[in-house]
């Protein structure tokens, strides 16, 4: 909550320190890579949000916490994004899952 409140009422950038040292910590928590990201979306930070799904993509984490990770970064790209990044979100996805199988 706090990172969340440095967003929102005071400095992006350490609201993203915040975000960053928790991550560090607890890097399986999907459920901190979920808020992070909608904060960054939610500020217009197409960028880096667009960075933290990338980093979200190569993590070692069930594949039902992979499958929401994907479907937001689907949805993301279709919002946010051009016909290049839904193809390379697209590939990556395909890439996982011919990993998995």
């Amino acid at each position: 909550k706090y990172a969340m409140a440095e967003f929102e009422f005071g400095s992006k950038e350490r609201g993203r320190v915040v975000f960053e040292d928790m991550l560090t910590n607890f890097p399986k928590r999907t459920d901190l890579w979920h808020i992070y990201v909608d904060q960054e979306v939610k500020y217009g930070n197409i960028r880096q949000a667009r960075n933290i799904f990338e980093r979200m993509v190569t993590m070692k984490i069930s594949t039902r916490s992979m499958k929401a990770v994907f479907k937001k970064f689907i949805a993301f790209e279709l919002k946010h994004g051009d016909k290049t990044t839904q193809d390379e979100c697209k590939q990556k996805m395909r890439a996982y899952v011919e990993n998995f199988a």
